[in-house]
């Protein structure tokens, strides 16, 4: 397996979902708004999100959310 291969992991809807919390209409809603990262068409009718993508928009929120506090 290439350097390539093992960093790339595409995840699916559900586990977007789960992993941020969102509804499905906020999910597109943020995608739309350039605020999360787009999905990738993995075929006609099937779209996943790349892993290391929704963790760095976690991360970013939770380094946000850590400001505000102080």
């Amino acid at each position: 397996m290439s350097q390539i291969e093992e960093a790339v992991k595409l995840i699916r809807l559900n586990e977007v979902l789960g992993m941020t919390g969102f509804s499905k209409t906020s999910l597109y809603e943020a995608i739309n708004s350039g605020d999360f990262p787009k999905n990738v068409k993995i075929s006609e009718r099937s779209s996943a999100w790349v892993l290391s993508e929704v963790q760095g928009f976690i991360k970013k929120k939770m380094d946000e959310s850590s400001q505000e506090v102080k």
